[in-house]
This record gives structure tokens, C-alpha cells and sequence, in this order.
């Protein structure tokens, strides 16, 4: 089914690519997924009377990947719809995303940096979701082999040293000290307590490195533990008393202990569980929410969790993807040519980046989503200052180098406001000479409203379907400029919004993005379009948006707009279950997200906490054997 809501869209987009000129590949990589990428369109939502009012439900239509949530009726005037129940998740093990196996082998050595996988299977490369049907490939499994050899060289001078010290000589008190160690080391690595087998098999692998020298054994056994599926895998099947009846089907159940302290450390650490959860498991008190929620709290304080918490905000705004936006160099000409470096340029924003979601969620910031819509702030080194010109900085004064980040305000007449206007999400949803309202408006359609799921499929055959032939009348004439006269993105949009067969998709996405029509495609403030065109930013949304029947002039009033409505805190909701629980939710009238919604006091970390101590979050389907 998502495949043919996935061709649904090619096909309308495609149809729209050809009648108005659009350029490129909508999807963009756009996918939530670390699957296989690309557009799964989710469930069909129903009418929601919670944080989304007037869009009667939603579903984000970005993602490959299973996608959780029960079908129903989308409702364009919201209200009463009753809520949908969200599909219980199955018993599962879940592997490891590169950069998770990456990060808990880094962890696990205490290496100074993790070492990166280019072979990542079925992994989407801007993924946001790590999604659970993921598998190891033939590529992906020599890589780590590789990875693997890499790290022992790293660690080689540390083996007898810091990792697996021993003063014994003699073979006896060697294989004392391995078996020692090699018991720490895999029960840190398998994220639970070992079986009676899995040390005398690692001792097995330590025997045969050992006819060599104790270091070659010892060796031996972290390349063992750190390829093995234990290690690569996380396993969601609840306790291994569970059996199953006489059809083979398994009782539902909860999260082991050690089930939940992988599950909090992968979701909110991207690595392996830290001593204190580990802790936590072991004397069971992850198994109440009180004992969860103490877990939440202090790993909240953990400077490596806050890291990781900005990045999975920037990962979900789509932020990463500016690393595979080559933009047009005229774009740059107000820096020197040394300074024209668009690899620097885009590690500079993602810092910068960083450093902004950073100062609203951690330290001294208020932690409230809505402040991720509305910040005037930006942070800026020496070439993104030259670059963003017009800023006040607190002290009067521009940064003089490219290495370090201050904060600045955005000048009131840009009429830049939170997330929407940052740079680097700017940079990242545009084409490399042009805003692409496409791209931009899907992505905020999708991920950041959280809106219905577009319609499918158009029927292309008849020519009624294809009458659009001019930029700006719906029957040709002598005195019609042809579609190549359409000059600019927005005529373009006008056309798709207009006219039959894009004008149902295009109605809904373009607005959103039009909004933001006076930044460019790398973020820079204008006045005028790509075509020397003067920019109106105003927009009104149709009946089917969550903002039915409003009439908005620019970032500010949309940023306000999405925070007084609920509707940017409701899919924040959406977006970081999905995340939690591995599948894309495309519903966004469910009643588990209804609950979560109530919950959310507006801050970031109120939203995990409510989430992660939920219990449909640790709950699992029986399955089979």
C-alpha cells in the first residue's frame, strides 16, 4: 500500500513537472527513514480536535518504511472526529543505524572518535527515522570488518594497558584475566546480562588469538563482540520466559528492564546505555515510569544527550540535507574567493545551527518548542556574518574569526522569525540557484505541520487533464504567453495552483513555503525574485489547511500562527514518536498523541518525558515463533 501511495505521488508530481516546469526530484531525499528513503504516505488521518485545528488529522507523506497508525477519514473542517488508536508495535530487534553502531563502539573502547560506516544497507542518507526492518548487507558487513580493523589499530597500544591489564605470565592466569574482561566488555556491548554460552564462545576466539599473544587474543574478542549480531542488534521481545501457545503465537508484553535502558539510550544518547541505566536495569526499577522518569531527568543534564537531542531537532527539520545542495556561486560573491568554500560554508551553518537550537533547549533557555518558531536569533562566525550582512550583536561587535560562533539579531525588516528562516533550513529545502517552493512547502506540509496526506493518483489520459498550456490562463489563446514565459518560481506556483491537474497537491503545499519567498537559496534576504519580480509574501490557505480560510503575510505571522494554534508543538509530538518508536505516525488524530499532546507542558524535554514513560511506547505485540 505505501508503494502505491508512493507511485501516487511520482505520478501526480511527475504531471506537474512537466504542465509547470518544475525542476528536479520532489522527493529530495526528503524521507524520514533510515530504510529505504523516499515517500510512504502513511495512514489517511481523521478530524482532530487537538493542536490541529481545521486540518481534521494529518499524515506526513516523507518516508520510506513501515508507518504506524490505523486508516480513517480525512476531515477538511476538524472537530469532533473521534480519535484513531495507534497500531501496537511488534516484538522485534532492530538494528543499529551506522551512526549508532559507530557512536556505541566508540562508547564501548572509549575511543576519541567514532568510526564512520559509508556502508550503511537499506539506510536512507538523510535519514531521520532509524527505521527497525533495516538489515546488515554483504557492503555494510565488510565495512564494519574494516571498521573493525581499523579500531584495533587505534587501540593496540592500550590492550594490555587500560583496556584488559594483566601482571599475570603464565597462560592460565591470562585466560583468568581475558575471561574477566570479556565478561565486563560484552554485557556493556549486548546491553543485558550474558548467557551461559557467550563467554566460553568469545573464550574460544581469545584461544585461537592467544597462540599468538595474550594482546592478539584480546584483540580477537572486541572485533568478535563488536561485528556480532548481540552488539549490532537491539532486541525488543520482552522477557525469554515468554511461550508461546499452541498456534505459535506469543503473548503481548512490555520491555524488559534492560529492554527500556536501550531503548532511553538509543532514543535520547544515540549509544550504549550509560553506567547508571545499566544500574537502573539491573535492579529493576525501569520496569515502573517513576523509575523511568528519574532516568529521563538526570539524562537530560548529560551534555552528550542535550547533543544529541539538538541533533535529532535538526535531523527532523530536514537540516543535513544541505551537505548534497551545490548552490550557484553567484550566491556568494559578497565573500572573497578564499571565503567561497561551500563545504566550510555548510559545516559553518550546521554549527551554527547547533549553537542556536542548543541556546533554547539547554543552559540558560526557556527549553520551549514554541521559541524554535519565533527566535530572532542567529549564531554567525566571521564568513557567515559577511555573508548575512545586517546583524546587531550584544556587543557591538562582528566576530573577527571563522572559528568562533556569536549570537546575533536578524534585522526587523528581514522579517525573519525561528526555524523557518534559518539559514541552514533555508539552504537545505532550496535548488541550487532557486527557492524551490516545492521542496520548501512540502517539507513544511509534511514534517512540520504534520497536514493530510496529499491525494492520489490522477488520471492522466484524458486531455481535460492536461489543459494547462499557458502560465496564467486555463485555455490557450494567441495572446497567452507559453509555460516557457514562466520566468519565476512564483508563476510557476500560480500555474500549479490554479489549474487542474496540480492545482489539488499544490494548493496545500505551495502556501506554505511562499511565506518565505523573500529568502533565497541560501537563506539571503531579498526583496525580489530570481526573475527581478517584487515578492509578496502573502498568502491564503485553503480549506483543507490546518489555518482554513487565513490570510498571512510572511514568516512572523505564519511562525505565530503554527505556536497560537498548537499545530507546530502537536506535530513536534508526531515527529519525535515516530522517531521513538522507529515507524513514520501518518495520522495525526491519534488517540496515544492526543494523550502525549495534553501532557506537553511546550518544552522539549517535557515531550520525551511524557513520551518515553507512555506505555504504549514499551508495549509489543506477541507475534510468532
Amino acid at each position: 500500500m505505501q508503494n502505491m501511495h508512493r507511485w501516487a505521488r511520482l505520478v501526480v508530481t511527475t504531471a506537474c513537472l512537466v504542465a509547470f516546469g518544475c525542476q528536479g526530484n520532489i522527493d529530495d531525499q526528503l524521507g524520514p527513514h533510515a530504510g529505504s528513503g523516499g515517500t510512504g504516505s502513511g495512514s489517511t488521518g481523521t478530524g482532530s480536535s487537538v493542536g490541529n485545528p481545521g486540518s481534521g488529522g494529518s499524515g506526513s507523506s516523507t518516508g520510506g518504511g513501515s508507518t504506524t497508525g490505523a486508516g480513517g477519514t480525512a476531515s477538511g473542517s476538524g472537530g469532533s472526529a473521534a480519535c484513531t488508536p495507534l497500531a501496537p508495535v511488534t516484538r522485534r530487534i532492530w538494528r543499529l543505524s551506522a551512526a549508532q553502531w559507530g557512536a556505541a563502539v566508540k562508547d564501548l573502547l572509549g575511543l576519541s572518535a567514532a568510526p564512520n560506516l559509508t556502508s550503511k544497507g537499506s539506510e536512507a542518507q538523510f535519514a531521520f527515522i532509524v527505521d527497525p526492518t533495516m538489515e546488515v548487507d554483504a557492503p555494510m558487513l565488510w565495512d564494519m570488518y574494516q571498521q573493525s580493523q581499523t579500531v584495533l589499530t587505534q587501540i593496540d597500544s592500550t590492550v594490555t594497558t587500560s583496556l584488559a591489564p594483566c601482571s599475570g605470565t603464565t597462560a592460565s592466569a591470562q585466560t583468568t584475566c581475558a575471561t574477566n574482561f570479556i565478561q565486563t566488555l560484552a554485557a556493556k556491548a549486548y546491553r543485558r546480562p550474558l548467557d551461559s554460552t557467550e563467554v566460553p564462545n568469545l573464550m574460544k576466539v581469545y584461544a585461537q588469538g592467544a597462540m599468538t599473544d595474550y594482546k592478539t587474543g584480546i584483540e580477537n574478542m572486541i572485533q568478535a563482540v563488536i561485528l556480532s549480531s548481540s552488539f549490532v542488534y537491539r532486541t525488543e521481545l520482552g522477557p525469554t520466559t515468554l511461550t508461546a501457545d499452541a498456534s505459535g503465537n506469543f503473548p503481548n508484553t512490555t520491555l524488559t528492564p534492560y529492554e527500556v535502558a536501550s531503548q532511553l539510550s538509543f532514543t535520547l544518547l544515540g549509544s550504549l546505555p550509560d553506567a547508571q541505566l545499566t544500574q537502573a536495569a539491573s535492579s529493576g526499577s525501569l520496569s515502573s515510569a517513576s523509575g523511568i522518569m528519574t532516568q529521563i531527568d538526570r539524562l537530560f543534564s548529560v551534555p552528550a544527550v542535550q547533543a544529541n537531542v539538538t541533533n535529532i531537532i535538526l535531523s527532523w527539520l530536514n537540516v543535513n540535507q544541505m551537505f548534497s545542495k551545490v548552490k550557484d556561486t553567484s550566491l556568494f560573491t559578497s565573500l572573497s574567493s578564499s571565503e567561497q568554500n561551500q563545504t566550510a560554508i555548510e559545516s559553518d551553518l550546521l554549527t551554527a545551527s547547533q549553537d542556536w537550537v542548543n541556546s533554547i533547549l539547554w543552559g540558560n533557555g526557556s527549553g520551549k518548542l514554541a521559541d524554535l518558531m519565533t527566535s530572532q536569533t542567529v549564531y554567525v562566525n566571521q564568513r557567515l556574518a559577511t555573508l548575512y550582512p545586517g546583524l546587531t550583536y550584544a556587543n557591538g561587535k562582528a566576530p573577527t574569526s571563522d572559528s568562533t560562533f556569536v549570537a546575533a539579531t536578524w534585522p526587523a525588516s528581514q522579517g525573519r522569525s525561528g526555524l523557518l528562516t534559518q539559514p541552514a533550513f533555508l539552504w537545505s529545502a532550496s535548488d541550487p540557484s532557486v527557492t524551490s517552493i516545492v521542496k520548501r512547502g512540502r517539507l513544511i506540509h509534511d514534517s512540520i505541520v504534520c497536514a493530510d496526506p496529499l491525494p492520489g493518483p490522477i488520471d492522466l489520459s484524458t486531455p481535460s487533464a492536461m489543459n494547462v498550456l499557458a502560465c496564467k490562463s486555463p485555455t490557450a489563446s494567441a495572446s497567452d504567453p507559453p509555460l516557457s514565459a514562466c520566468n519565476s518560481e512564483v508563476l510557476l506556483s500560480d500555474a500549479r495552483m490554479q489549474f487542474q491537474p496540480c492545482q489539488g497537491c499544490h494548493s496545500q503545499m505551495d502556501p506554505y513555503s511562499r511565506v518565505l519567498l523573500n529568502f533565497g537559496p541560501i537563506g539571503n534576504y531579498r526583496t525580489v525574485d530570481e526573475a527581478g519580480n517584487k515578492i509578496d509574501p502573502t498568502v491564503s490557505f485553503v480549506p483543507t489547511s490546518p489555518f482554513a480560510g487565513q490570510s498571512m503575510t510572511g514568516a512572523p505571522a505564519f511562525a505565530q500562527a503554527m505556536v497560537s494554534s498548537g499545530v507546530f508543538a502537536g506535530c513536534a509530538v508526531q515527529q519525535m514518536t515516530s522517531y521513538a518508536v522507529g515507524s513514520q505516525i501518518g495520522t495525526y488524530n491519534t488517540c496515544e498523541l492526543n494523550t502525549l499532546r495534553g501532557q506537553n507542558d511546550g518544552t522539549v524535554k517535557g515531550l520525551f518525558e511524557s513520551l518515553l514513560v507512555s506505555d504504549f511506547v514499551r508495549a509489543r505485540t506477541g507475534g510468532t515463533k
